[in-house]
């Protein structure tokens, strides 16, 4: 993320050094494009492959692209031979967002964590906003546009080496029945908007937030060169207090995500950023900018964390790769809208008017969207970490969202310490357990079958057969256990075909001798 806030900076300012205003706007719409037609890209990707691996592969995709408009800036190529390997890595960033969202809830342990994670991403995310804009900033005095581009080769070379030993942990590729093409995908994304239809006043505010960041990326060129009179370097310095901003903002954001209420944030968000762009219009002065865009730095990350925060809250995380791509999509469509909107605002009367222009923009979404930000808030709680989980075990993989997540809601969270025995052979059985956290060693008539670890369960043989507990299960050290009982387990297993001979698949793969009777 570091290096796409620098690389944005570095390539406009070559631009402008060889072309004017009109190649800065031009490049800029360029450099824009990727997030929208990266998007489907990723969809595409996504399907049927490792989220850690298409991870990796985007990164490495990232290398190259800056490498090659490094080079293309030290021959002194065309604007446009410069530009054309940024779309590229900028094409291949957009893989980035949707594998994280799938990696994040698949690896928490609880909700709390995932939340945590989440604020760990958006510290993350916003710290770039301000460490790529000043790097280049430094870079732009020291060097050049040159020396941006190779420090942002640098950057993601670190990235791709530090990915490469991790690429095959996480979840694995999606099933065929679960995701068939990126075109299944798409209608994933559709049918969850559709089911939510608050979801999309959501998308909304992200929309409005990348408007904002893609008008900026114009206008900080334009202030800092023709309003303000701050050189080469001025660009990134205005940039990178955005930046500052963003990275301030993540205090505030830490403390809304504990509330049980976010819309408010998130509306005071909205409407600060129209003060503060019609602030900046009326007084275009360095001490207001000073001011000004870090204030809009911060309303603009709390609106993008916020948003974000409910759409993972609120959608079958089978589901998420998706839906997050839909989110890119959105995003990339409004960054694209923003520069647009900005350079004609910019090329009809002045840099001020296209202030004035997002000021208005911001207001007219914050009145369409304060009504359904509101009742997002009472419905966002889907239990995402357990479906996650839940939705990795073959007998849950073919649910449907609503079965999957009213299971997922019944089931409770069991710390459980070294050596303590969790079911018994012999016993009756009432609940059904998904490993969470540890390893619990599975043992049959004295005989040892098999370590359960995350991603794997015990106790459904009892449950579905309606006979005594099979085996005995024991924790090796410290673990943490979903418990289902058995009357939502059963509910939810045997109220689908699929979903039953899943579950009957497992229990006689794991040849039992006779001692589980055959379903009628």
């Amino acid at each position: 993320m570091v290096a796409e806030w620098a690389s944005v900076v570095g390539t406009l300012v070559y631009a402008y050094e060889r072309g004017g205003a009109t190649a800065t706007g031009i490049a800029s719409l360029c450099v824009l494009a990727p997030s929208v037609a990266g998007a489907p890209l990723a969809a595409a990707l996504l399907n049927g492959r490792r989220p850690a691996m298409v991870r990796l592969l985007g990164l490495a995709a990232q290398v190259v692209g800056y490498g090659l408009a490094a080079g293309a800036i030290v021959l002194e190529l065309p604007v446009a031979a410069v530009v054309a390997p940024i779309v590229f890595a900028l094409i291949a960033l957009c893989t980035l967002r949707p594998t994280g969202a799938v990696l994040l809830p698949a690896l928490a342990r609880s909700s709390s964590e995932l939340t945590e994670g989440a604020l760990q991403v958006a510290y993350c995310d916003n710290a770039s906003a301000l460490v790529g804009p000043l790097a280049a900033a430094a870079l732009l005095w020291a060097g050049g546009p040159s020396a941006v581009l190779a420090a942002c080769t640098a950057f993601v070379a670190v990235g791709f080496v530090a990915t490469l030993g991790t690429a095959r942990h996480g979840p694995p590729a999606a099933r065929a029945e679960e995701i068939d093409g990126a075109r299944r995908g798409w209608r994933r994304s559709i049918d969850q908007l559709r089911s939510r239809p608050w979801t999309l006043r959501i998308l909304a505010t992200i929309w409005v937030r990348c408007a904002l960041i893609g008008a900026l990326d114009v206008l900080t060129v334009l202030l800092a060169f023709d309003a303000l009179d701050l050189g080469s370097g001025g660009p990134g310095l205005l940039t990178s207090l955005v930046g500052v901003g963003a990275l301030l903002s993540a205090a505030l954001t830490t403390v809304v995500v504990r509330r049980s209420r976010l819309a408010p944030a998130v509306l005071i968000a909205i409407g600060g950023a129209a003060v503060l762009c019609a602030v900046l219009a009326a007084v275009t002065e360095v001490a207001t900018a000073i001011v000004v865009l870090p204030l809009l730095g911060a309303a603009a990350a709390m609106i993008d964390g916020l948003a974000r925060m409910l759409v993972q809250r609120s959608v079958d995380p089978r589901a998420l790769a998706s839906a997050f791509v839909a989110v890119e999509f959105v995003s990339g469509v409004g960054v694209l809208a923003g520069s647009g909107i900005a350079q004609l605002l910019v090329l009809a009367s002045s840099t001020d008017a296209a202030l004035v222009g997002m000021a208005a923009l911001f207001l007219l979404v914050l009145v369409g969207t304060a009504r359904s930000l509101w009742r997002a808030d009472a419905t966002a709680d889907v239990p995402t970490v357990e479906m996650s989980l839940l939705a990795r075990l073959p007998m849950f993989a073919p649910m449907q969202p609503l079965a999957l997540e009213a299971v997922a809601r019944a089931a409770d969270h069991i710390a459980v310490a070294d050596g303590e025995v969790v079911v018994r052979q012999g016993e009756h059985g009432d609940r059904f357990y998904a490993v969470v956290d540890g390893s619990f060693d599975v043992v049959m008539s004295g005989e040892h079958i098999r370590a359960a670890e995350r991603g794997s369960c015990f106790g459904e043989v009892a449950l579905l057969a309606d006979v005594p507990r099979t085996a005995t299960v024991t924790a090796r050290g410290a673990g943490h256990l979903l418990a289902v009982e058995r009357v939502p387990f059963l509910t939810a297993v045997t109220g689908s075909d699929t979903s039953r001979s899943a579950a009957w698949g497992v229990v006689h793969a794991m040849d039992l001798d006779g001692q589980v009777p055959r379903p009628e």
